[in-house]
């Protein structure tokens, strides 16, 4: 399923780029460009989609909530829960 796919594509980038720093934040932009460097076939609106709504606890849209794997700090800054 291309859901679960770009989720668990997502959620390894993050652990990858905040395993490289003190804190557990990064952008949603170091995220994408990651994930599409490395050749994923999941589309960078679909990347930026799942990260601010269906991945976040605390997401602009309440209802799109899925997951609670980010917390969102501010726009376009997120942390690893």
């Amino acid at each position: 399923m291309i859901d679960v796919d770009c989720r668990d594509e997502i959620l390894k980038m993050a652990r990858d780029i905040t395993s490289r720093r003190s804190s557990k934040t990064f952008t949603v932009a170091e995220i994408v460009h990651g994930m599409v460097t490395q050749g994923t076939t999941c589309a960078p609106d679909t990347i930026r989609a799942y990260i601010g709504s269906r991945m976040c606890i605390n997401p602009t849209n309440p209802s799109a909530s899925h997951f609670q794997d980010f917390r969102r700090i501010r726009p376009g800054l997120y942390e690893l829960v």
